[in-house]
């Protein structure tokens, strides 16, 4: 299949690094089949589905795997990179929930050290107040 005669409109172009996640589905669906953004946040964004049969969607937001999670009704989902920069994701038939999450782990491993790091200097500080006061009433 040429990209010049690709029509994006009804074909999603898909990394055969990621042909493993979906199959290919023949299935037009249904003219009610539906996907809308229910939610928009910049780390959350959420969607809700309404589907005849289980689909591929594509979603118009930059395909970044490093800290956006994918859940379909708060489970862990796959998403893949598709239309060479985009998100897509295959969907169960039903009404679900779809939601992608930017958690990355460094984001959470520095809260982490962050909180450690004010516990430890705030014990510092009550310790060095300790430690003054002590020694002013041992002054005394």
């Amino acid at each position: 299949m040429s990209i010049k005669t690709t029509n994006p409109a009804e074909i999603a172009v898909v990394d055969r690094r990621f042909a493993d996640r979906i199959a290919v589905n023949d299935n037009p669906g249904s003219p009610s089949d539906t996907i809308w953004l229910s939610s928009y946040k910049p780390n959350l964004l959420t969607y809700k589905t309404e589907l005849s049969s289980d689909r591929v969607a594509v979603f118009s937001e930059i395909y970044y795997p490093n800290g956006w999670q994918a859940y379909i009704d708060d489970a862990p989902a796959e998403h893949f990179r598709t239309d060479y920069v985009l998100r897509g994701m295959v969907i169960p038939a039903g009404s679900h929930t779809v939601t992608f999450k930017f958690e990355p782990q460094s984001y959470k491993t520095g809260n982490k050290v962050s909180l450690a790091s004010s516990v430890l200097l705030l014990a510092m500080l009550i310790y060095a107040a300790l430690g003054g006061f002590m020694a002013s009433r041992k002054n005394d």
